[in-house]
This record gives C-alpha cells, sequence and structure tokens, in this order.
C-alpha cells in the first residue's frame, strides 16, 4: 500500500501541489505574456489612426490582467482542478493537454460567441489563446525532471 493512501486513508490527489502550481503559473503567465503582446501590437498598428488614437491599450490590459487573474484562481483553478479529478485515469498527458484545451476554449467560447455579434471572430480568436494557455500549462504541470510523470492509479 502507497505511503499516502496509509497516511491520509485514500487516494493521493492526482498532482501535488508543486505540479498545480507550476500549471497555474504557466497558464497564467502566457495568458498574460500573450495578450500583452497582443495590446502592444495593438497599440503599434493604430499608431497612426486618428480614430484609435486616444486609446492606450496597455493601459486596459493592466485592469484585464487583473480581472484574469482573479478569474483564473477563483473559477480556472477549481475548474481545472475538477477536471483532473475527471481525468485521472486517463495515462497519456496529450489527451489532457488537448482536453483542457477544449474544455477551456469552449467554455467562455460559446457563450461568447452566441453574444458577441459582429466580433465574435475575435472572441473565438481570444477563447482559443485561453485554451492553448490552459493546454500548454497541463502538459507543463506534467513535467517532472524531463520527462513525464503523474500517478494514475486508483485505490
Amino acid at each position: 500500500m502507497d505511503t499516502l493512501q496509509q497516511r491520509y486513508g485514500r487516494t493521493p490527489p492526482a498532482l501535488d501541489g508543486y505540479a498545480i502550481a507550476k500549471g497555474w503559473f504557466s497558464t497564467v503567465g502566457l495568458w498574460l505574456g500573450s495578450t500583452l503582446a497582443l495590446a502592444i501590437f495593438a497599440d503599434v498598428a493604430s499608431a497612426g489612426e486618428t480614430d484609435m488614437a486616444d486609446l492606450d491599450n496597455v493601459a486596459i490590459w493592466s485592469i484585464i490582467a487583473a480581472c484574469s487573474v482573479l478569474v483564473a484562481m477563483f473559477a480556472g483553478l477549481p475548474l481545472a482542478l475538477l477536471f483532473d479529478r475527471l481525468l485521472r485515469r486517463v495515462h497519456m498527458p496529450w489527451v489532457h493537454a488537448v482536453a483542457f484545451l477544449c474544455f477551456f476554449a469552449l467554455l467562455p467560447g460559446i457563450p461568447l460567441w452566441m453574444t458577441a455579434g459582429s466580433d465574435a471572430g475575435v472572441a473565438l480568436w481570444f477563447c482559443l489563446l485561453l485554451g492553448a494557455c490552459a493546454g500548454i500549462g497541463r502538459t507543463l504541470a506534467f513535467r517532472r525532471h524531463g520527462e513525464f510523470r503523474r500517478p494514475t492509479t486508483w485505490a
């Protein structure tokens, strides 16, 4: 019998605290970095236009970043832990990465697509970016010492 199972009397969690923190920080870091790059690109691209000159996308990004971190902490992390629990028996890390990509792209993507109107394409690209960040973060959570390791057995 496993030592953790003896200590707690149940199956240990699928990912330890280090892997959860690593996945969360890498996902949030990728999201914030990519949205900052998009905000800078939008500022540079709209520098010559008179209509968009008053809009400072990087200043707006700081508000979006603060909201994104709060949403990632209070909604994304619990959903990721629940989704990890559902995928516990799946042994292939690429299935986890694709599942996280699809889940975290479709979860906000469907309501945004239905309500965005003419900007639905932009909203869907942001949702795909969010899903890609979640999939990469999930892959990085599996990485231990250069290879993929994860306890995937049930008691």
